[in-house]
């Protein structure tokens, strides 16, 4: 993703940004040609009023036949004239229509199954979005990744962040319920599939505008004002100030000039949200294993480290006894 896979190197091309029209056309006629070898194709919507694309980012899953579609089976049937696979993505460079010379980069990401392919739509949504939707929960022990959503283990977050990951779903719209958020202000349906697509993105997608965008973002329960102190940001969301203009605009300019009360119960707090998801999504007998089992392997390491230690301390006892015993038999 990002438009920039063919631009460099020893034999670039030319890829030029997309006008909002054309993408939407492009991203039509894309997909219907994939729907001939998968089943399940969609376009995450985009950033709102977004006013250009550096290229077009489809998810699929669910092959028609077998063997499943290869890249060069994708490249045929798209007319791509380069590729690059690094599964589960495929980037093909597909002639532009209306440039002579110059080329489309189209992503294409192969999800595991349906329910990989809706959360991932959605994970993907709207810009900036999820960039903004994850500095709000990581202060209550929350984050969401291409898998799902995850809670962190407190204990086990200081010392070793991929460990302290507890998976609890990655169906859209129980996770917009989690939040407290509206689904339905994203274009959700019941089933957690975004109701629009292709041209109808540019028109009746309900984040119209990155004002609609950064007050949707307010009305979830775990918006805390202080998560976005710049002091307090982590590095990475640091990084995204300065890279990703909808976050660096919403942190710098757009939230300290827009009052208002924070989302949600006030009085929650993290130990609260741990206690309340652990009951919700019945992972209470993994998180109390798993913390049995990280203080464990812990306690082993401590063992195994003052093990060390007292064998070094040994040791230097062993070499100053030594070191003494031979001074004094050169002075005899």
């Amino acid at each position: 993703m990002g438009g920039k896979a063919f631009s460099s190197g020893p034999d670039p091309l030319f890829t030029p940004r997309l006008s909002p029209a054309l993408y939407a056309r492009l991203v039509d006629r894309i997909s219907n040609l994939l729907l001939k070898v998968y089943t399940h194709v969609s376009t995450p919507p985009s950033a709102p009023a977004k006013s250009s694309h550096g290229d077009i980012d489809i998810l699929v899953c669910c092959p028609s036949s077998t063997p499943a579609p290869t890249t060069t089976t994708l490249a045929s049937l798209l007319g791509a004239e380069r590729t690059i696979s690094t599964p589960p993505s495929r980037s093909l460079a597909v002639p532009h229509p209306e440039l002579a010379k110059a080329y489309v980069q189209v992503d294409i990401r192969v999800c595991d199954d349906v329910e990989s392919w809706k959360w991932e739509l959605f994970h993907h949504a709207y810009g900036d979005l999820w960039n903004l939707l994850g500095t709000t929960i990581r202060p209550w022990g929350l984050t969401a990744n291409d898998r799902g959503m995850h809670l962190r283990i407190e204990e086990i977050e200081v010392m070793d962040r991929k460990k302290s990951l507890i998976w609890l779903t990655k169906h859209p719209m129980v996770v917009c319920d989690l939040l407290g958020v509206d689904p339905g202000s994203l274009g959700l349906d019941s089933d957690g599939l975004f109701w629009f697509s292709g041209l109808e993105r540019q028109r009746d997608g309900n984040l119209t505008s990155m004002e609609k965008l950064y007050e949707f973002v307010l009305t979830s329960r775990f918006f805390r004002r202080d998560a976005y102190i710049r002091s307090t940001l982590k590095s990475n969301d640091r990084k995204r100030m300065a890279q990703r203009d909808g976050y660096g605009h919403f942190v710098n300019e757009w939230l300290p000039t827009h009052e208002g009360p924070d989302g949600g119960d006030q009085t929650l707090t993290r130990e609260g949200v741990t206690a309340e998801l652990l009951e919700r999504f019945h992972m209470r007998t993994e998180y109390d294993a798993r913390i049995k089992q990280w203080r464990s392997e812990q306690a082993a390491l401590k063992a195994k480290k003052a093990g060390r230690d007292e064998r070094k301390r040994q040791a230097m006892e062993d070499e100053e006894y030594a070191n003494a015993w031979i001074s004094g038999a050169v002075r005899q």
